[in-house]
């Protein structure tokens, strides 16, 4: 009984610790180095929305609708060599999936830290409950893929515990669906201001490659409005398109102005459907499994 107290007790302050870290950006850095040899320069520096742009001039607009925090920045260095640690703090683990989702490399290595992660010779990235880590290294040699691993390992031991992949990312895990293509993107999905925020991923659609997405809105209501705004633009747009409805939702079938033939739907809180296809009857089979992956 006192040793399973004990047990108890070291796993309560644990995660205790861990939690307290996650709170405190100071602390969400390796001191006083990450990996053998490679040691902190200077202190962390801490950024909040009000200062990001000092850090990452340029890019700090893209972070805001993903709900962030703050961003803890380190610089560790091993003589001519160097890289850059950043821990942005997200709204949630989606929003850091989805700034994972956008940065990620194409063709780059699958790297298992965090809940997802990706790796190049010069840069690593990961996500892990709602945090998103970008290391890059700088100067000449690039330090290569070893020191970026050995520092990501350490980063994640000191973020929550990894949750995996965030649930709505499951709505397409889907064979059809390219592995390493889903995003999440946080505001106007391909471009719309009327589709708010949702999932886009490659698909094969009878062996030809499409796009898939799905329009995540708050309620029933939204997502009528919005499908419903998307039935003007294309009408508006002179686009030749079949309109159809019933109890459990609408569909439409045509073209886009934008991504060619295209299917889509309305079902409960979410718009879906396929553009890009190529033949616009081979996509009817897809659309059936995303539609009961979405109502069950």
């Amino acid at each position: 009984m006192i040793g399973r107290l004990m047990v108890v007790a070291v796993a309560g302050h644990l995660l205790a610790s861990v939690a307290l870290a996650a709170d405190d950006p100071a602390r969400l850095l390796p001191k006083p180095a990450c990996g053998a040899g490679w040691s902190l320069e200077g202190r962390p520096a801490v950024y909040g929305r009000e200062t990001l742009s000092d850090r990452i001039d340029g890019e700090a607009e893209i972070f805001f609708p993903y709900g962030f925090e703050f961003l803890s920045y380190g610089r560790y260095v091993n003589k001519e060599q160097g890289f850059d640690v950043d821990v942005y703090r997200m709204g949630s683990a989606l929003d850091a999936f989805g700034m994972f989702s956008g940065y990620r490399p194409e063709g780059a290595e699958t790297v298992k830290t965090g809940s997802d992660g990706a790796v190049t010779e010069s840069q690593l990235f990961f996500y892990q409950d709602r945090y998103f880590v970008r290391l890059q290294s700088t100067g000449t040699p690039e330090t290569g893929k070893g020191p970026l691993e050995a520092c990501a390992r350490e980063v994640s031991r000191l973020l929550p515990p990894a949750t995996g992949a965030p649930k709505e990312t499951k709505l397409l895990d889907l064979p059809e669906v390219v592995k390493g293509s889903v995003q999440y993107k946080a505001t106007s999905l391909l471009g719309y201001d009327f589709f708010p925020r949702g999932l886009v991923a490659d698909v094969m659609v009878g062996g030809e490659p499409a796009r898939v997405y799905i329009v995540l809105t708050d309620s029933v209501t939204d997502a009528v409005a919005a499908f419903g705004n998307y039935r003007a633009y294309l009408r508006n747009s002179g686009s030749m398109v079949l309109y159809g409805e019933d109890r459990f939702g609408a569909t439409l079938t045509g073209t886009d102005p934008l991504y060619g033939n295209m299917l889509a739907e309305q079902r409960g809180p979410y718009v879906f459907g396929l553009v890009r296809l190529n033949k616009t009857a081979a996509g009817f089979p897809l659309m059936g499994k995303i539609r009961a992956r979405l109502v069950r």
